[in-house]
């Protein structure tokens, strides 16, 4: 096995249990034992830049950012690498959809979430509540559909499972992928959280086989497919599992730190 020189992280479920906002202290020693090394640490997720917890961004320096499923890539100060937008044409059609059949939307910009139907309902189930964080979301809904920035790079929706799936359908280039209860994202199905850790890869002039990466979800499967080392969390769902080398303990019960142990990365 060559030596590890990339870490890659989902943040949710794998970083930051599901349901809290920080990283368990285990897991950011482990982390910070990593970087002591010299091994660089990215983290892949379904997020937008501006919606990542602060405790990642403070406490362990990511040294890249692929975010929202590897259609936009940044480096540590959030400045874009990569960028790709989804279908035009096939965004509009979604939005129209949601608006016809009651369903609450946001788009996935640059540097906002702009939610073009039911924003009262969107708000507080995407931001857990957390009033603090409504300025990262712009209420579009009595404005024209995708006239301020064109295409987004990713569609959130949340509503009924029977009014939601039906889309699935009616789609070309975008795959429908649950985030959780009645919850549902839209990303680009020709890219991947492993499309953007490419670009990653190729800036180090790194190989795959050097890199490890973690990760809990459906939309984490790509990466791991593609690194050297694939590790899914204890609390992963079952198809994450089947693919990777390595299922570790749950996010929260010092899961990253097993693995790295295991595959003695750190002491």
């Amino acid at each position: 096995m060559n030596t590890i020189k990339l870490v890659a992280f989902d943040i949710d479920g794998t970083l930051i249990p599901r349901g809290s906002q920080v990283i368990p202290e285990n897991t950011k020693q482990a982390i910070q034992e990593l970087q002591r090394q010299g091994t660089q640490i990215c983290v892949a997720t379904g997020r937008s830049s501006f919606f990542i917890q602060d405790d990642v961004i403070n406490t362990i320096h990511p040294d890249f950012y692929v975010t929202v499923n590897g259609q936009l890539v940044t480096d540590k100060h959030f400045n874009p690498l990569v960028e790709k937008r989804l279908d035009l044409k096939e965004s509009l059609m979604i939005l129209q959809y949601c608006k016809e059949n009651n369903i609450a939307v946001g788009c996935k910009m640059l540097n906002s979430i702009d939610v073009y139907h039911d924003y009262e309902t969107f708000w507080p189930i995407y931001l857990h509540g957390i009033e603090e964080q409504k300025n990262i979301l712009v209420n579009r809904e009595h404005q024209p559909l995708l006239q301020s920035e064109g295409a987004p790079f990713g569609i959130f929706m949340i509503g009924k499972d029977e009014l939601i799936l039906p889309l699935q359908n009616k789609l070309t280039s975008l795959t429908l992928s649950h985030a959780y209860d009645g919850a549902y994202e839209l990303f680009d199905n020709s890219v991947g959280k492993g499309d953007g850790l490419q670009y990653v890869v190729d800036h180090f002039g790194f190989s795959w086989d050097e890199v490890i990466a973690f990760g809990d979800a459906h939309n984490d499967i790509f990466m791991l497919e593609k690194a050297g080392i694939s590790v899914a969390m204890g609390n992963a769902s079952q198809d994450c599992k089947d693919v990777a080398d390595f299922v570790t303990l749950d996010s929260s019960d010092n899961g990253i730190a097993h693995a790295l142990r295991h595959y003695k990365l750190i002491q």
